[in-house]
């Protein structure tokens, strides 16, 4: 075979691969997409990455390792559907590419470096009426002072309360309503017992701390101490402050006449869920 031939092969083989390599396009919009989860998926339309389905965004050890990674150039918003739950650990680590991002209000959480070093970042829209649970790695070497967070009617001063969302240089409503209002406007047909415990510190260890629950004070909670509440609400949010100062917050989903366990500690200002 003659050296023009060989090379034509391989150039044919090495397309054949990469076509192999590559999700299949869909083909109801022929858009690039594929399946996270049983029950999630992406895909990207017009230069948006879409997030949907039932279900939480798996963690990814980095951004890289995203199915869309090899499309980055493709789309430089991301677009959180209502259904998905949350986002995974490092899934958009160093997507320098996107500048806007949309987050549903079904969402909970957004985990540790979900969207660090996403230094383009100008514009966050979030469609909850309570925030979802961030923390301090969420958003790290991203410049969020320089970004705006656009939230629901009304919902302005909640955000502005509430740390890590409250480091955004600018909070402005949306003129919507929230994607969640109605549902936590419901109230449950048995209340929800929840038990908020304080790790046992030896830094703090004689400061009590100041624990709202939608709101209300609670009792103060002392080191090494659990308090009891109640809710009839269907989602919550607790926020624990020292003084005037924030020094954590935490949503979650109650549970008709159940309980929910939650481990605080005032060290890395990190709640865990134990028992439901």
């Amino acid at each position: 075979m003659k050296k023009t031939d060989l090379r034509k092969s391989a150039v044919a083989l090495a397309a054949a691969a990469m076509m192999a390599a590559m999700p299949a396009l869909r083909a109801y919009g022929q858009e690039i997409g594929g399946d996270l989860t049983s029950a999630a998926r992406w895909y990207i339309a017009d230069g948006t990455l879409y997030l949907s389905g039932r279900d939480t965004v798996p963690t990814t050890m980095f951004g890289q390792q995203s199915p869309w990674h090899p499309y980055r150039t493709q789309f430089n918003a991301v677009v959180i559907e209502e259904g998905i739950t949350g986002v995974g650990k490092h899934v958009f680590n160093g997507y320098g590419n996107i500048t806007s991002l949309t987050v549903a209000g079904s969402v909970r959480f957004l985990d540790d470096n979900s969207f660090s070093l996403c230094r383009n970042l100008a514009v966050v829209e979030v469609r909850s009426a309570i925030p979802p649970n961030v923390d301090a790695a969420t958003f790290v070497l991203t410049k969020i002072k320089k970004a705006k967070l656009v939230v629901p009617t009304g919902c302005s001063a909640e955000y502005k309360d509430t740390p890590f969302w409250n480091k955004f240089g600018a909070i402005e409503e949306s003129g919507l309503t929230a994607t969640d209002a109605e549902e936590i406007g419901r109230t449950l047909d048995e209340p929800c017992t929840v038990r908020l415990y304080r790790e046992a510190r030896y830094s703090g260890a004689f400061s009590s701390l100041r624990v709202f629950l939608n709101g209300v004070e609670q009792e103060p909670l002392k080191n090494g101490q659990a308090i009891e509440m109640q809710t009839d609400r269907p989602r919550n949010r607790i926020a624990i402050k020292w003084r005037k100062s924030n020094m954590g917050y935490f949503s979650f989903d109650a549970i008709p006449g159940g309980a929910v366990q939650i481990n605080y500690s005032a060290a890395t200002t990190n709640f865990r869920i134990m028992a439901q």
